[in-house]
């Protein structure tokens, strides 16, 4: 490394010449590698000069200004343990060396691509060559009689990938590593054991959503029964005009009015989740609850009705995961297995709001309760975001 004060060499007695050249010549081969910046104190700066500022660690590479009053950072030399592309002087892409990983807006990046800011995808963004568009997906629920002898079992669907399925043997979660998946069929590495009924598959196909375009739904698409002119409508007498959807609405409206009750509930505090299992979720505190059906501190999983017939059920999980979690939110009646299934959700790493919603319509009967439940595959802490984790029962009918 070398530095010189300036580089206009004046005519003077040979030895000394020679000793002031080589000196500017060491500085150039150098790139003026040193501590001091040309163009302060005694260094003279020139347009466009090159400078490897030896005040970081590994060294930058830096370009005098056209202006002449300034430097232009462009990268890190005489290192393979960092590469980086600069805007302004500010390092926006960082290359790991050691690990080759990329930060963008991250110069330490713990992921493969690893990005501090918002990301705009105008194609089609991937996860494990699955579509983003059809992460979402149909569940369901296979049982098998297992034998003894048998390996090979045949599912109502085909799921997206393996990580789309988990099995159950006797109650008990299998890990993947016993058992591959070929197209429909599960094939376990030895056979499970004789029983009724024994083995429970879930599994989750791909499930493409969409909504109708604008202005692309006609009446023709709509059963005659469904709509009626104005005019139709008030044809006839009182009891026998045709209902239009102003009329439907009045008459919902006044129903609501006198019969509508409702129950929201939450977690007061974050609740730690068991990972391989199934967990009752428990709620604490009220948001509303007009039909008194909830108890805080009783049963406080429960929602349980007075009436007879219909409600609808919602449920939504929010979770913060400190590793790659996979959740499945369901609903169930009277403490049975679950009726409904969500979505299952997943996260390729640790994830701050993890988030799941199920509803359901259910007939009910005076005493019947209602019930969230949230089954967790993890390698890491799951824990729900308390107010996010909620419960609602709404009377319908």
């Amino acid at each position: 490394m070398s530095q010189t004060n300036d580089f206009d060499i004046a005519n003077q007695p040979g030895n000394t010449f020679r000793a002031e050249l080589n000196e500017d010549l060491q500085a150039l081969v150098t790139q003026n590698a040193g501590e001091d910046e040309p163009g302060t104190g005694a260094l003279t700066a020139y347009p466009y000069m090159l400078w490897v500022d030896t005040n970081f660690i590994p060294p930058l590479l830096k370009q005098r200004n056209g202006a002449n009053n300034g430097w232009v950072t462009i990268g890190y030399v005489g290192t393979t343990a960092k590469t980086a592309l600069f805007a302004n002087n500010a390092e926006v892409v960082t290359v790991d060396g050691a690990t080759a990983r990329v930060g963008i807006g991250d110069t330490t990046p713990s992921y493969t691509l690893d990005v501090n800011g918002d990301i705009n995808c105008t194609g089609t963004l991937r996860i494990a060559g699955n579509s983003i568009g059809n992460i979402a997906s149909n569940v369901a629920i296979d049982p098998f009689s297992g034998n003894g002898s048998a390996v090979a079992f045949v599912l109502s669907q085909t799921p997206v990938s393996i990580n789309n399925v988990f099995v159950f043997v006797s109650g008990v979660y299998q890990p993947k590593s016993t058992y591959s998946l070929a197209g429909n069929t599960i094939t376990f590495s030895s056979p499970p054991p004789t029983g009724s009924n024994n083995i429970q598959i879930v599994t989750g196909g791909s499930l493409v959503l969409g909504t109708p375009s604008d202005g692309t739904v006609t009446v023709a698409k709509l059963a005659s029964s469904a709509y009626a002119s104005q005019v139709e409508a008030e044809a006839g007498t009182e009891n026998t005009k045709i209902p239009t959807v102003l009329r439907i609405w009045q008459a919902i409206a006044a129903w609501m009015t006198a019969n509508r009750k409702m129950t929201q509930v939450y977690q007061g505090s974050n609740v730690s989740l068991t990972t391989g299992t199934s967990n009752i979720l428990a709620f604490n505190t009220e948001r509303f609850d007009d039909g008194n059906w909830h108890d805080n501190v009783t049963n406080n999983s429960r929602i349980t009705v007075d009436f007879t017939g219909r409600v609808r059920v919602t449920a939504t999980l929010s979770t913060n995961c400190s590793a790659a979690t996979t959740q499945i939110l369901g609903l169930s009646k009277n403490g049975g297995p679950a009726g409904l299934q969500g979505p299952t959700n997943y996260s390729v790493g640790s994830l701050t709001g993890l988030g799941s919603v199920v509803t359901q319509i259910f007939e009910c009967a005076p005493g019947d309760y209602f019930q969230a439940n949230a089954f967790i595959i993890s390698s890491g802490t799951v824990v729900t975001y308390a107010d996010s984790t909620t419960m609602t029962v709404e009377r319908i009918k």
